[in-house]
């Protein structure tokens, strides 16, 4: 068997060392490290994905790309002090962070800006007249680029309005409520009545006690405590009373007296001046004029007018029936003359008939007969326009309430609304000169006893009508 020596007997003694182990061990020394150093790379990698200007507002994002850029810029000149923070003692680890951090701050508070600025209200034209300033500047300083010193985010806190301008019917709701429980007495005085309209100045003055004046005072004063609008309103007032020459505060004088009289003062506070301006004003309010009928005057004068009228007719009568005696058929113009006179003298309607009432009635039983048509005399004669317009209405049979008999002497028929109905055919106006025509056409037909003489042409006349034993000519 041959014999193998060891050939370390021929190394002179040198010993010779694997050094495979050593090898591998920086290998894997060095790939680790490699491995730290992708991870590290891809962390910070990672990182800059999130900074993204998504959902940021438009005015953010040129600083927040140049946050962001300053951000990437600094991890790429210290790969390596970020690789190994043990090289600088994680200074430039610190650093970066620092940069990253700045650039997503901005990011997230611009995305808040743009959330809090949905919070802003959408003002009506009321509401952006009467806002504050304070609110004017919350909204815009809610829209400033978030790095400026001036950025805000909005609160709705912020939105505090002007008091709303106060109204006249402010006003006027406040003079009702004031006064609704204090009821004054009135005085009433009249002046002169008008001869030709009957119309008279009526002066009523309403009176109220001094303790409720003193209520309205008070009233006032305290609605200036607690009305916004209204204190607003006598702050503008009572400033606008301020008189630059004089250095002093010029209180028209009719509120002042006013407050004067309730108070014994002057008025020194807008408060006081919102007293004496109610005082004064519910003063004024209380006195009113206004021209009134004097019914009185107006009766005084259709009462003359009628006694007038019965006077003139009177004699037209007399006159018509001296003429009569005599044959002369010139008695029918003083007659009707007479007629139409007196009936103008009475107020329209007078007799009744509430459906002629614009117009004067005729009440005279020589006419009636003369007017007689089928048989059948009007139930109304009224003047009109310069003409007689006899009305003739409808009756029901007197035997048979379900038929109208046109001409019979029954019980008028009336509409739903309770007037007369009327016989249009028979109900035509005629002139003056046809009424007199139809007079003396039915005077040569008529026998008239001493009552007939007396209705038609009065007491002086009538107690002779027997005597005078005529015909109608």
């Amino acid at each position: 068997m041959a014999i193998q020596n060891n050939p370390n007997l021929y190394t002179a003694g040198n010993v010779v060392f694997d050094s495979r182990p050593a090898t591998m061990f920086y290998l894997q020394s060095m790939a680790h490290k490699r491995a730290k150093e992708e991870a590290m790379d891809n962390y910070f990698r990672d990182l800059g994905k999130n900074l993204t200007p998504k959902g940021m507002s438009p005015d953010d994002v040129p600083e927040f790309i140049s946050k962001s850029n300053a951000y990437k810029q600094f991890a790429i000149e210290n790969r390596d002090a970020l690789r190994n923070p043990s090289r600088d003692n994680g200074q430039a680890l610190m650093q970066a962070n620092s940069l990253y951090n700045d650039a997503l701050e901005h990011s997230a508070r611009s995305i808040g800006k743009v959330q809090n600025i949905s919070k802003i209200p959408n003002l009506n034209p009321d509401e952006r007249e009467r806002l504050m300033e304070h609110g004017w500047n919350a909204m815009q300083q809610a829209t400033l680029p978030v790095s400026d010193p001036n950025y805000r985010p909005f609160s709705p806190s912020d939105i505090n309005y002007n008091p709303a301008q106060y109204t006249g019917k402010d006003e006027a709701d406040f003079i009702s409520n004031i006064t609704k429980n204090r009821i004054p007495y009135e005085e009433k005085t009249f002046g002169e009545t008008n001869p030709k309209t009957f119309l008279r100045k009526e002066t009523t003055r309403k009176v109220y006690t001094p303790e409720a004046f003193k209520g309205i005072a008070e009233d006032a004063a305290k609605e200036y405590n607690s009305n916004a609008s209204f204190k607003q309103e006598f702050d503008k007032l009572f400033n606008g009373s301020f008189n630059e020459k004089t250095g002093q505060i010029e209180i028209s004088p009719e509120y002042n007296e006013a407050f004067k009289q309730v108070y014994g003062k002057d008025i020194h506070h807008p408060q006081e001046l919102a007293a004496g301006y109610f005082l004064n004003k519910i003063q004024k309010e209380s006195i009113k004029t206004e021209d009134v009928e004097d019914k009185f005057a107006q009766a005084k004068y259709m009462e003359d007018k009628r006694q007038a009228g019965r006077v003139a007719l009177f004699n037209k009568k007399k006159d018509a029936a001296k003429l009569l005696r005599k044959g002369d058929s010139g008695w029918v113009n003083p007659y009707i003359e007479g007629v139409i006179q007196d009936a103008e003298s009475r107020l329209p309607g007078e007799q009744g008939q509430s459906l002629y009432k614009e117009s004067p009635l005729i009440n005279d039983p020589l006419i009636s007969k003369a007017l007689i048509r089928n048989g059948v005399e009007p139930d109304v004669i009224r003047y009109k326009d310069g003409k007689l317009e006899p009305i003739y209405y409808q009756r029901y049979l007197q035997d048979d309430q379900s038929n109208k008999g046109a001409y019979a002497k029954g019980d008028i028929i009336k509409d739903a609304k309770g007037n007369p109905q009327i016989i249009e055919t028979l109900s035509k106006p005629i002139s003056i000169q046809q009424a007199k025509a139809l007079l003396l056409n039915v005077a040569p037909n008529t026998k008239l006893d001493a009552m007939e003489m007396g209705m038609i042409f009065g007491e002086d006349e009538g107690g002779g009508g027997d005597e005078l034993g005529f015909e109608w000519k």
